[in-house]
């Protein structure tokens, strides 16, 4: 499990999602102590790349093009939707709030597998 923290926000998501390519997927970020003022933010990493925004929000929906983040009631955990999942989209994927975000040190691993895409 991939865990985040600082001195007011704990993130921590599970280590990795299997699907079948051409279905839909939901990676799971939970922030049970997440300020009342903080955004998520969800970005992929790619090997030897620069993380790639994908969207942000604050409560309920938010969506940034084909990428779609829904959270709890609670606003303790979102979920990144992603629809119709190809082999290619095989990478990295973190949830950070403000004051995680730049404190990972993250070591990509992409992983391919015959009918199945580990996201």
């Amino acid at each position: 499990m991939f865990s985040a923290s600082s001195c007011s926000s704990t993130i921590n998501q599970p280590p990795r999602a299997e699907v079948l390519e051409g279905t839909d997927v939901n990676l799971t970020c939970d922030h049970p102590t997440l300020s009342t003022s903080d955004y998520i933010h969800w970005y992929k990493i790619l090997a030897s790349q620069q993380p790639e925004f994908l969207v942000s929000g604050y409560s309920h929906i938010a969506e940034n093009g084909p990428n779609k983040m829904i959270f709890a009631e609670d606003r303790k955990s979102n979920n990144l939707v992603m629809q119709n999942v190809r082999l290619e989209q095989s990478t990295l994927y973190i949830c950070a709030s403000m004051d995680t975000m730049l404190q990972a040190n993250l070591n990509p691993v992409l992983k391919t597998m015959d009918a199945q895409a580990e996201v």
